[in-house]
């Protein structure tokens, strides 16, 4: 199949799309990413990936678009919303030439949620199918930061939410708690739109041998530790 991922970080950022798109390689399929150029988390361009370094590259066999956005600098408010709506943007702009067919395109929805324009600009204008997975819950996850504080731009950014929810062929979250929010705000029928996607773990928790024996004893009982990431 041919498979569209947009994402506005990708590797050398470390996400678990980098993977994911590895292994679609792997199964056979031709990947193609359009992503920024690498700033997060220090808020620069990476070193060989400067506003004017190469736009197309490889990774892993999968074909890479790195647009030029703006970085997020100091992540202030002003900082993080140019650097959201100039991946947007760019991220239209650019695909309103790419003609090629899709079966569908994959949107990874870490923080921005707008990073799914993109997707859904191609699939009005070219009918591409497009898959949203959902990883951090918006505009919640903008009003917990304390940073949303107009009435307005609350009202606009849950509009926007719900557009971007709306124009999805389908959402997957990687948490089931996530589909109550998500339901809130489109009119669709669950068993049609939602499935669970959730995140899985890195290779070397796979494969490394780990004597549980040996940190049990050190811990009292009825200590328990939590994995978060």
């Amino acid at each position: 199949m041919k498979i569209l991922i947009v994402s506005q970080v990708f590797w050398p950022e470390n996400f678990k799309i980098n993977e994911l798109c590895t292994e679609l390689v792997k199964r056979g399929h031709k990947v193609t990413v359009i992503t920024g150029k690498p700033n997060y988390p220090q808020g620069r361009f990476y070193k060989g990936f400067g506003l004017f370094s190469k736009i197309k590259s490889n990774y892993n066999g999968a074909v890479v678009y790195r647009l030029p956005i703006i970085p997020r600098g100091n992540a202030s408010g002003l900082m993080l919303s140019l650097n959201y709506l100039s991946f947007s943007f760019i991220g239209s702009v650019f695909l309103l030439f790419q003609i090629k067919r899709y079966d569908f395109s994959f949107v990874f929805a870490v923080s921005p949620i707008t990073s799914a324009i993109p997707a859904i600009v191609h699939r009005s204008v070219f009918g591409t199918k497009h898959y949203l997975w959902v990883l951090d819950l918006w505009p919640e996850g903008v009003e917990v930061t304390g940073k949303l504080k107009s009435g307005f731009l609350k009202k606009c950014l849950y509009s926007l939410v719900k557009f971007i929810y709306r124009k999805s062929d389908g959402i997957y979250v990687s948490s089931r708690y996530m589909e109550k929010s998500i339901l809130e705000k489109i009119a669709i029928s669950k068993n049609n739109v939602i499935r669970y996607l959730p995140n899985w773990a890195e290779d070397n928790f796979l494969t490394e041998k780990i004597d549980i024996n040996k940190y049990s004893l050190l811990m009292p009982d009825g200590f328990k530790i939590m994995f978060c990431r």
